[in-house]
């Protein structure tokens, strides 16, 4: 990725490059406004099926695990999951349905929702203005 001051120059507001975090943070730039939003490649399927090889009821598993630390963490502060997903390796048949259970398990705990960056950016900055009045 370019200096993080050029994407800025270009119009964008966030980015999800960095693994370091699981909240959204302000990234230094000469002007303007950069969002970091969160990403991990532990939750990538990439990784956990073509290079770790693992199963698709491990993903599954992990995704439950890495829900649940943050849902307790998130009593306090709003924690975000994320997770990346390609339909050509999630998709297939083999592993679509241990997906579809991962998901629903998610969808049907209390509090959770589900968001894109943008909406995520828009929560970040309203939360952001209220802490600053």
């Amino acid at each position: 990725m370019a200096h993080p001051g050029h994407p800025v120059e270009e119009g964008l507001e966030y980015v999800a490059d960095w693994v370091n975090d699981d909240e959204p943070y302000p990234l230094q730039v000469k002007t303007g406004s950069l969002i970091a939003l969160p990403y991990t490649v532990e939750l990538n399927d990439i990784p956990v099926h073509l290079v770790r090889n693992q199963g698709s009821l491990g993903f599954h598993d992990m995704i439950r695990a890495e829900f649940e630390t943050l849902y307790e963490e998130g009593k306090t502060r709003a924690k975000i999951l994320t997770m990346s997903m390609h339909p050509y390796i999630s998709g297939v048949a083999h592993r679509a349905g241990y997906l579809d259970k991962a998901l629903a398990y998610l969808k049907g705990q209390p509090g959770v929702i589900f968001m894109r960056g943008v909406d995520i950016l828009d929560g970040y900055r309203t939360v952001a203005k209220s802490r600053k009045a």
